[in-house]
């Protein structure tokens, strides 16, 4: 099966940013163009509104810079649009274009039992932080009040941080503009360190993800899995430490809970914590650095409810690319006893 490559140039969407129709070019799983982005000797011969001085060369073709952006966006931007652009296509290249370097250094975070925090603020964080009625695919209420106060919060807690603190810290996010604007509005931009939200999916079917988890299944340090109750095979086969079960929705309801239970194994020398307990996890996680920074905190999203067959994701549900013969393959044997050697 070929590999989803999120920078292979044939992946094309479109979006809107700011009421304009742009193309973009990356990994977008479920969206197809309607029309391919016009030649560079095109876009350099053709002339277009909002150019600025010195985006042609004196022969009168447009400068390679203005021809990169009128390759992404369709149309020279005004001045104020085109650093928002440039802003934006800078964030994105940063939560999409590292996916297997970041993957690659978390592996041997686990490996090496160093401190690392991880989040993931996607679609749902981003819903809950602007206070949005509903729930999200999981069920789960946004609560607005409280856990997106919170989840704002977290992310300007971290920003404030000395530059030394936030080596250890990085926040998978949202490629959506929407969300790009809302943190940038906040300040927070350039103040967080942004990857890729979607780390362990996009690394399936390249086995960067399996070998990621079994550096936590191999892993001799303390460990905790915080996750419902589904997840209790996982427990067994990768012989967590203690299973901290959180209910299948509005897991943000026992926060307290959760955090209580966890707290209990801070002053260990060591330990490694992962959260699968949804939009939950980003508080849990967070709370539990700010008391002990020492340990690893790693918010591993639904990336076991596809080694226990619980199709909660539509890739899962569609076998979108063949994945879950990959699964099947790869990763299902994780659970069995004896597979300690892969």
């Amino acid at each position: 099966m070929g590999k989803h490559d999120p920078r292979h140039p044939s992946h094309h969407w479109h979006e809107t940013v700011n009421g304009r129709r742009v193309v973009r070019r990356g990994h977008h799983r479920g969206h197809h163009p309607s029309q391919r982005p016009a030649t560079a000797e095109a876009i350099r011969a053709a002339s277009f509104p909002h150019e600025r001085p010195g985006d042609r060369l004196p022969d009168g073709r447009l400068t390679l810079a203005a021809a990169a952006i009128l390759r992404e966006h369709g149309d020279l931007p005004s001045v104020e649009e085109r650093s928002f652009l440039l802003e934006y296509d800078a964030y994105l290249n940063r939560v999409r274009d590292h996916w297997e370097s970041d993957i690659e250094s978390m592996t041997a975070a686990v490996r090496a039992s160093t401190p690392l925090l991880h989040l993931r603020y996607g679609d749902g964080e981003y819903r809950s932080m602007i206070d949005q009625p509903g729930r999200n695919s999981d069920g789960c209420k946004f609560f607005g009040k409280t856990l997106g106060t919170e989840l704002r919060q977290i992310l300007h807690d971290i920003a404030a941080l000395p530059e030394a603190a936030k080596q250890q810290i990085t926040v998978g996010g949202c490629r959506q503009e929407r969300f790009f604007r809302l943190m940038r509005e906040e300040g927070l931009v350039d103040s967080v360190s942004w990857n890729c939200l979607d780390l362990l999916k996009w690394n399936l079917d390249n086995l960067r993800t399996k070998k990621f988890l079994e550096a936590m299944r191999d892993s001799r340090q303390t460990k905790i899995l915080v996750g419902n109750e589904t997840l209790a095979p996982v427990v067994t086969a990768f012989g967590f430490t203690k299973h901290v079960v959180c209910p299948l929705s509005d897991a943000y309801l026992e926060i307290d809970r959760l955090e209580r239970e966890c707290a209990e194994f801070l002053d260990h020398k060591y330990v490694q914590f992962f959260s699968s307990a949804g939009m939950a996890s980003e508080p849990l996680l967070w709370r539990l650095y700010a008391k002990q920074p020492k340990h690893l905190y790693f918010d591993s999203g639904h990336v076991f409810d596809a080694i226990i067959k619980r199709t909660t994701r539509r890739y899962l549900k569609t076998n979108e690319g063949g994945i879950l013969n990959v699964i099947d393959k790869h990763y299902r044997p994780l659970l069995m006893p004896g597979n300690e050697n892969g």
